[in-house]
């Protein structure tokens, strides 16, 4: 068990740096002809959470990007589905 150096009853805030390979990701857990649009995104904390499609949780965290990213992204899958085949 890791030694602690502060109260239990103190809260301590922690970061977390997480290198995500978009690409790789998509590639292995997903299948060809998965759209990313309707996927149930979750978002924010224990206390503050929301759970929406992911296309509209795009659009309302970048409107100005959101939907080319989706778009963007469901392209690639759509291509590299006609590339295997």
């Amino acid at each position: 068990m890791w030694q602690m150096s502060h109260s239990l009853s103190t809260p301590v805030k922690i970061l977390y740096v997480v290198e995500w390979e978009v690409l790789q990701y998509l590639n292995h857990y997903f299948p060809k002809s998965q759209t990313l649009g309707p996927l149930l995104t979750l978002t924010g904390s224990a206390i503050d959470s929301q759970a929406t499609a992911c296309e509209d949780y795009l659009k309302e965290t970048w409107p100005a990007v959101g939907l080319t990213l989706v778009f963007a992204l469901e392209e690639y899958l759509r291509l590299r589905e006609i590339g295997s085949s």
